[in-house]
């Protein structure tokens, strides 16, 4: 999607340009500066609107215009100003408003004028014109006084890459800050976290074995190229090193396993904030974290995993009706299952009501020693729970936007998004929620995302304010499903409501 700037010094007599312009880019929008156009001119460009601020004096003098593509919905904005500006709101996926501004070399332009003028511009927007504006800062040679007024103007209402991500952390790390856990569950917590859960033992036991090469080569082999995180290591440079440098890594590896230590620069990652389509990008809640963890790290955390699931898999200790991330079982399991449940509630001329859950900001406040009270639960011992332990402590991020980096932020609590280890972590602790269901209400996980049947909310509600896991009223919904029979045919009545729960 192009938008062109253009001060053409007369618009009348610029018309082949014009047309060179539009055939070479095919814009969108062209905001026109100077344009020479009276009040009771008539100008026309094929295939698009015209908006124009003109002049009223017998002498055409400045003005500006813009020009939309009629393929694309528009509205003129009526500005309160006096200087040579004209604005239109588009919709381009989303609204955008598109203003083109001429500032006269000699005029004297005041801050207030300019600062009204952006006031008066919905949000988000973009200025185009010639303000006549000199500064090094895009690209100049020299700076005059119209240039030191831009910048000034510039400061005032763009932040810099370093402020946006500095906001986005921060409001990333309140959303993983205990402050979000109620006061009565905050009491628990603490009373919790005073016993110390000793994970040491004398005992033998397989999952704490050193690991060998070949599990090594199993789980590289595994792994996507990813980018490098704070260490800069890829795996790419991993895979192309030669057998006696991997098994140096093993090495390295197995003495942070048998010696329970866990490298510092580990506990970092970096987050990129990628917009969410169609979402307001001045709210830091609106981004999707694209997280850079160290390749290395991720790669002894497959090593890890890979003995943590087995160990919950052969002692029966992931509840069956889980299915993400397991070998064997998949999503349509669980389908199927919902399907012969309304085929059978039809069957016996019953109603089926199912209440489908989505728990809100699951891995960023997965409370810590929650999860790792259940590993000991579980009787792990040694080194892979103590691991994991070293793990989830002092958890660190910075955001990146662009080049710049925002201040070392501390996820207090939750599991790191897009570990390895984050998934089957979360399912620890989400595993006993089935559990928590009477013998004659059905329920399916698919990590944190949980359908129940025939249930009453309260049920779920209780497990959850346990656990302290908050659900996601927009994605939370209850569908009922009701059969009747009405003039001796079978009718199905499907009702689905977002957002039943508060």
């Amino acid at each position: 999607m192009a938008f062109v700037s253009w001060n053409c010094h007369g618009f009348r007599n610029k018309s082949s340009e014009l047309k060179d312009i539009i055939n070479s880019y095919k814009p969108a929008c062209i905001a026109l500066q100077e344009t020479y156009i009276k009040d009771n001119d008539t100008v026309n460009i094929r295939d698009y609107s015209i908006f124009s601020n003109t002049s009223s004096s017998a002498r055409a003098s400045g003005g500006v215009a813009l020009a939309v593509a009629n393929d694309i919905p528009s509205t003129c904005l009526n500005l309160n100003t006096n200087l040579q500006a004209d604005a239109v709101r588009m919709h381009i996926k989303s609204l955008i408003t598109i203003c083109s501004l001429y500032l006269p070399p000699h005029q004297t332009i005041h801050q207030t004028e300019l600062n009204n003028l952006i006031s008066q511009l919905p949000s988000p927007f973009l200025i185009l014109g010639d303000l006549n504006s000199h500064s090094p800062l895009w690209g100049g040679t020299e700076m005059n006084s119209r240039g030191r007024q831009i910048e000034q103007l510039l400061a005032d209402h763009i932040s810099s890459p370093k402020e946006i991500a500095d906001t986005i952390a921060s409001s990333l790390a309140q959303i993983s800050s205990s402050r979000n856990y109620p006061d009565h569950f905050l009491a628990h917590k603490l009373k919790e976290e005073e016993t110390r859960l000793n994970f040491n033992t004398p005992a033998d036991l397989p999952y704490n074995n050193s690991f060998t090469f070949s599990e090594f080569q199993s789980c590289l082999s595994t792994v996507r190229n990813s980018s490098p995180a704070p260490d800069n290591i890829s795996y790419i440079l991993i895979k192309h090193l030669s057998i006696e440098s991997q098994k140096n890594i093993l090495r390295l590896y197995n003495a942070i396993w048998q010696e329970q230590t866990f490298p510092t620069l580990w506990h970092q990652t970096i987050i990129i904030p990628i917009l969410k389509p169609g979402k307001d990008a001045t709210n830091p809640l609106n981004y999707r974290p694209k997280v850079l963890t160290c390749c290395l790290c991720k790669l002894l955390e497959r090593l890890v995993n890979r003995r943590l699931v087995h160990n919950l898999e052969t002692n029966n200790i992931i509840h069956p009706h889980q299915i993400d991330f397991r070998k064997g079982p998949c999503s349509l399991d669980n389908r199927l299952s919902l399907e012969t449940d309304i085929r059978l509630a039809f069957l016996q001329k019953k109603h089926l009501v199912a209440i489908f859950f989505d728990i809100e900001k699951a891995y960023n406040r997965t409370w810590k020693h929650g999860v790792l009270g259940d590993l000991y639960a579980f009787g792990l011992r040694g080194n892979l729970p103590i691991f994991i332990q070293n793990f989830l402590k002092l958890r660190k991020f910075r955001v990146r936007v662009g080049f710049e980096f925002s201040d070392s932020c501390i996820q207090e609590e939750g599991v790191p998004q897009r570990s390895v280890l984050s998934v089957s972590l979360f399912i620890v602790k989400v595993n006993n929620i089935l559990n928590q269901l009477p013998s004659f209400v059905k329920g399916h996980l698919y990590v944190d995302n949980l359908y129940i049947f025939h249930v009453q909310g309260t049920i779920f509600l209780l497990w959850s304010d346990n656990f302290k896991l908050r659900l996601e009223k927009s994605n939370t919904g209850l569908i009922l499903m009701v059969l009747t029979f009405l003039h001796s045919s079978l009718q199905v009545f499907t009702f689905f409501v977002k957002g039943v729960f508060t």
